[in-house]
């Protein structure tokens, strides 16, 4: 819904029961519908409504072209078995799209390739991750561009990984940079205040608690940034074939993990079987700790936000009562996911073992 056709700030939608019709609206943090429609009775507002939807942009139905960020984007389907036929492979839905972006230098053009991975769902970070490739900046270097919609609350990817770099540097802990990811351009498109998305956070938020019918006090729209990064790409577990490359992702993966912790103060929150990667550094297999979205400084482990921190099938057993009681993310939070993913390893896999030798 909000990206099975590709990259969405909101979308969209109608409910229709009989004679009665309800506008839905969707983004990354809040579901808002609208009070019922009579078609019948209210013939003027139900004609005034059409014209309304015809009039918007394609700006203000998806929130994305007015950023500028997908040169030639294609929302519209003009023909529904054409596009079931050429389109028969979901993951190719961005390929040959181009991407715009810039830094401090100017602009400069990624060209994304097919989607590795994305999270399904309405609210949360939606996390979109291609391949991609960018002659003009990094030739020759396997790229990912990673998209996800951040809450404004949390601190970036790429400020964590500015604090590594500098902690590494001062202490000649050049290593470090080896086993975390190479973020080499991160870029924010917030909402504008006269975006749908940034009027709807206004108004929510300038209600009073007892403005809401039900569950007074609860509700707090969560403002949202669509965060967009340019990694060297990394590779998954599951390209690993021998036990012995996997202990030597999980020996790199564990130190580094207890040096973020001891020198940067950073915890990373979000221990998973997806988050523990490798690429090859110098000829060796180098585990990488990976996706830094949900981390925090160890001087702030409350929750940055008002959905969960961490994967759930991972997340320490003490962790799944937090929605009861106030809970503190610790290190052995972190190491008990560890447990987790080697469990499912040892558990799920069948490793080819090296050979004996005679």
């Amino acid at each position: 819904f909000m990206n099975d056709g590709g990259l969405r700030n909101h979308s969209f939608g109608n409910l229709i029961c009989d004679d009665r019709l309800q506008l839905m609206y969707y983004d990354h943090s809040c579901i808002a519908v609208a009070k019922p429609l009579n078609m019948r009775a209210d013939r003027r507002m139900f004609m005034l409504y059409l014209v309304c939807l015809h009039k918007l942009s394609l700006s203000e139905r998806s929130g994305l072209p007015r950023i500028g960020i997908l040169q030639n984007p294609k929302p519209y389907l003009e023909d529904y078995s054409d596009y079931a036929i050429v389109n028969e492979d979901w993951y190719n839905i961005l390929s040959g799209q181009v991407l715009l972006l810039q830094d401090q230098t100017g602009p400069f053009e990624v060209t994304l390739g097919r989607v590795i991975d994305r999270q399904t769902g309405i609210i949360g970070r939606c996390t979109f991750i291609v391949n991609a490739t960018c002659a003009s900046r990094w030739p020759g270097i396997e790229l990912i561009v990673k998209i996800t919609w951040s809450p404004t609350s949390r601190t970036s990817e790429a400020e964590f990984m500015q604090s590594v770099q500098e902690v590494a540097a001062h202490s000649g802990a050049d290593w470090v940079l080896d086993h975390v990811p190479n973020i080499l351009h991160s870029q924010d498109f917030p909402h504008l205040p006269d975006q749908v998305g940034g009027r709807l956070s206004a108004f929510l938020n300038s209600l009073h608690e007892d403005d809401w019918a039900s569950s007074p006090g609860e509700f707090k729209y969560e403002d949202r940034v669509m965060r967009v990064s340019v990694h060297e790409k990394l590779y998954k577990l599951s390209e690993l074939d021998t036990v012995s490359n996997h202990a030597q992702v999980f020996h790199d993966v564990v130190q580094v993990h207890r040096w973020l912790y001891d020198f940067p103060r950073i915890l990373h929150r979000d221990i998973s079987h997806s988050n523990i990667m490798w690429h090859r550094c110098r000829g060796r297999i180098c585990g990488v700790l990976n996706d830094f979205d949900l981390s925090s400084f160890r001087d702030n482990t409350a929750p940055s936000s008002k959905q969960r921190t961490g994967t759930h099938p991972y997340m320490a057993r003490e962790l799944h009562q937090g929605a009861k009681i106030s809970i503190r993310h610790l290190y052995r939070h972190d190491l008990e996911s560890f447990f987790y993913v080697l469990l499912l390893l040892t558990g799920a896999y069948k490793l080819l073992d090296e050979p004996e030798v005679d």
